[in-house]
């Protein structure tokens, strides 16, 4: 025969057990809830170091086209651009960087006495390995003109 629990007030006890579930519940849900914030704070963590990297890389390849722009209207040779290569910029950061390339190239037009020189500019940063996730690049473009002679206007 089946004996049966009584409360206090000679009702029938409802089943038990059912706090080992729920406590179980409880704990995978907050497992659960624990991960999830660990991951989107790496996540987070991963966006904001790209985001410091692409600024940095964005202008290093600024001051390279700076730089490029004042080696071509600085010279003192117009038409030739001068050597221009690639630096690597000076400061934190840049240790893995592989340079800011510059590269140069110019044409002159002779138009009634005035030479016109044009100068294209590329000036291409980039910062980490190729291939991995933290590599970025940014390349700027820039024509610069020159005139020179008697009768020279701008350009």
């Amino acid at each position: 025969m089946k004996r049966h629990r009584f409360d206090s007030c000679g009702r029938r006890a409802l089943a038990r057990g059912i706090a080992l579930p729920t406590a179980i519940f409880v704990i995978v849900v907050l497992a659960a809830l624990g991960a999830f914030t660990i991951n989107l704070s790496g996540v987070q963590q991963t966006t904001t170091t790209q985001a410091l990297t692409a600024a940095r890389a964005s202008l290093a390849a600024r001051s390279g086209m700076e730089w490029a722009v004042h080696r071509a209207v600085a010279t003192t040779q117009p038409g030739t651009c001068n050597a221009l290569t690639s630096f690597l910029p000076a400061g934190d950061g840049f240790t893995a960087v592989s340079g800011v390339a510059v590269t140069c190239s110019y044409s002159t037009l002779v138009v009634a006495g005035a030479t016109y020189h044009t100068y294209y500019l590329a000036s291409t940063a980039s910062y980490g390995t190729a291939g991995t996730p933290d590599y970025v690049e940014r390349k700027i473009e820039a024509t610069v003109c020159r005139s020179t002679g008697p009768t020279a206007t701008e350009c």
